[in-house]
């Protein structure tokens, strides 16, 4: 008894972890689509599809968690609306799920968590579509979030968002002490790959304040903290230390990490690095005055902004590729695509492109001499510059008003111990209810453990008796009934459609020798290797049955009888062929068959069984070995037979 019972118990633990499978994959693909995100977002993308069909859709946490990651591959791939809707739909999906978390103190980290996220990604799609006080919201709702979630790395993460919010505005000093804090965080909890974000965000912020060279020893230390698997990650920081590099004049060395940017772009397939790479290389060579190199790296980036639609950088380079064609003197060229320059302008519709665009006009009329236009141009550019300066000043000085809410991090540390102090109460009293939980999976396992095997057995029961009743045990070819019923089937359809059919029944010649002679094993030898070697001749909508002892029927749909006499004589040369063990060579195997047409006066298959029979007995008569075919039907019942 104690043995059956620590085997149900084993079987149980078993079906469990069988049940937990799933979740288990869907916890891995998670784990490949975060990792994948920031290697590879298009591959992250691919890998989301997997995702989907084990989304529960009655779960709003499973679903949130897809929105998440889905944000997250849009916020990646830089695509604003498509990253704000997103995680927009996954905070609804939270707050749906609020109920749970106030009676489960781990859903309400886990939502915490995950509204952390989700907010971030909300923060960045803000700043992409330039809207910066929703996203320096977001970005403060972000860090209460993660508080509450009590996990370091996300209040790091919620850090580093507000940090990138204050350089935007200017804050530079206080956008490098959040950066500083959370990378005090990052120590404590020892993970590289967050290091590597707040030096590369360190990068980031000393960029805009102009200090380059410090730029360039952030970034490098992002690159050392790195994943080296991870490249996509690693070649966005070479592209911004060769961005870094060009601003402070040094080229050369640009050129070289540019190169390398060219060579890991095109092995991952990322267009966007791949088109700003060429375009800063050809901005390069156009200061150098390598006009051709320049044009060539400008024709092959053109090329992919125009695929990833990228109207913005297109607007830059295309202006960029007109100041390069005033220079060589083409303006025939420049002024064919300062045509499209000009849509482009209207299209974006920004104080920037307008003021650019009147700059490239400036010097393409004061080329070809026209000072009057070149003069209202140069006019037009002087008043969007001191409207985008004048833009510019009072968008600061309305974000340095906004109030980020980034409280004391001591102060959050002791909160966090006492909220520490009371899980662990709480999980001390929730300790008993779990263990009545895994009581009641246990004898739940069982019982389904018992009714799949009595449902199996007996499907498995079912199979065989329908084999039994189908086909004949010793030959594996149908049997008497089921051929019968296929008959009648395809008398029913020639009446219908007139389609001709034909039936060869025949019998072994001398197959009481070889059971007399050699014994029944013998003989049942002869049957088995007859059907074998027969079937192969037959076409798939074939039907070759035993139809009793040594009696063999066949079924020829679609059949005419001189077409079932030509098969016949085939699967009789085929019959004469066979040899079988402890029988004398002078002992050959042959068959007398007799063949019928269904023709219009006849009534049912039991008749032509019954004409098809008689023609097996009139070769039996003629000498055996041979075939007999019903060739005409003068009157019903009185066929004329021929061999």
């Amino acid at each position: 008894m104690r043995r059956f019972v620590l085997v149900c118990m084993i079987v149980a633990a078993n079906l469990l972890s069988q049940g937990y499978a799933a979740d288990s994959v869907k916890q891995q693909l998670v784990q490949q689509i975060e990792r994948a995100t920031i290697a590879d977002p298009n591959q992250a993308s691919q890998l989301l599809e997997r995702l989907k069909p084990l989304i529960k859709p009655e779960d709003n946490l499973d679903q949130a968690e897809y929105f998440r990651l889905e944000s997250a591959i849009y916020s990646a791939l830089g695509y604003g609306d498509k990253t704000l809707a997103s995680a927009v739909k996954g905070l609804d999906l939270l707050l749906k799920s609020q109920s749970v978390s106030l009676q489960n103190e781990a859903n309400r980290d886990k939502i915490a968590l995950m509204q952390s996220k989700l907010l971030i990604n909300k923060a960045d799609a803000h700043y992409f579509l330039n809207d910066y006080t929703a996203s320096n919201t977001a970005a403060a709702e972000a860090l209460e979030a993660a508080e509450l979630s009590r996990n370091k790395k996300q209040i790091a993460f919620a850090l580093i968002s507000i940090a990138e919010m204050s350089d935007l505005i200017g804050a530079h000093d206080k956008s490098i002490s959040l950066l500083l804090s959370a990378q005090e965080m990052s120590e404590s909890i020892d993970d590289n790959r967050l290091k590597s974000i707040i030096f590369s965000t360190l990068g980031n912020i000393y960029v805009s304040m102009e200090k380059n060279e410090l730029a360039i020893e952030n970034y490098q230390k992002a690159i050392e903290l790195h994943d080296p698997n991870n490249i996509f990650s690693i070649n966005i920081l070479n592209f911004n230390i060769a961005n870094a590099l060009y601003q402070l004049d040094k080229n050369d060395q640009s050129l070289h990490y540019l190169e390398r940017v060219i060579s890991d772009s095109r092995i991952l397939n990322d267009q966007s690095s791949l088109a700003y790479a060429y375009f800063t290389r050809s901005e390069i060579y156009a200061e150098r005055k390598e006009f051709d190199k320049a044009l060539s790296g400008i024709e092959k980036a053109e090329e992919l902004l125009r695929i990833i639609k990228d109207t913005n950088e297109l607007f830059n380079l295309l202006t960029s590729k007109v100041n390069i064609y005033i220079q060589l003197e083409e303006l025939s060229h420049a002024e064919e695509i300062l045509v499209e320059v000009k849509l482009l302008m209207n299209e974006l519709s920004n104080t920037i492109q307008k003021r650019d665009w009147h700059y490239i006009n400036a010097r393409f009329w004061a080329a070809k001499k026209d000072y009057q236009k070149a003069h209202k141009h140069a006019l037009d550019f002087a008043f969007y510059d001191h409207k985008y300066l004048m833009n510019s000043t009072s968008d600061k000085m309305q974000r340095l008003r906004l109030e980020f809410n980034t409280k004391d991090l001591e102060l959050e540390r002791e909160k966090l111990e006492r909220l520490n102090a009371i899980k662990e109460t709480e999980l001390t009293k929730s300790n008993s209810e779990r263990v009545q939980y895994w009581y009641i999976s246990i004898i739940t396992s069982i019982s389904l453990i018992f009714t799949f095997l009595l449902i199996y057995r007996q499907h498995k029961t079912k199979q065989v008796l329908a084999k039994l009743a189908t086909f004949d045990a010793l030959t594996g070819l149908r049997n008497r009934r089921s051929t019968k019923e296929l008959l009648d089937k395809e008398f029913q359809r020639y009446l219908r459609y007139k389609d001709p059919f034909c039936i060869a029944l025949f019998d072994i010649d001398n197959f009481k020798v070889f059971n007399d002679s050699y014994g029944h094993s013998v003989g049942d030898q002869v049957l088995s290797k007859l059907g074998k070697r027969l079937q192969p001749l037959l076409r798939d909508n074939d039907i070759l049955c035993r139809w009793g002892g040594e009696e063999f029927l066949i079924l020829l749909p679609s059949t005419q009888l001189k077409d079932a006499a030509s098969l016949g004589e085939r699967l009789l040369e085929r019959t004469r062929r066979i040899r079988i063990d402890q029988v004398s060579a002078d002992l050959r195997v042959s068959f007398s068959m007799g063949i019928v047409q269904v023709n219009p006066h006849s009534q049912s298959t039991d008749e032509l069984i019954n004409e098809a029979d008689k023609a097996v007995y009139r070769a039996k008569a003629a000498g055996k070995n041979q075939i007999v075919c019903c060739m005409e039907y003068n009157t019903i019942g009185n066929p004329s037979i021929s061999r």
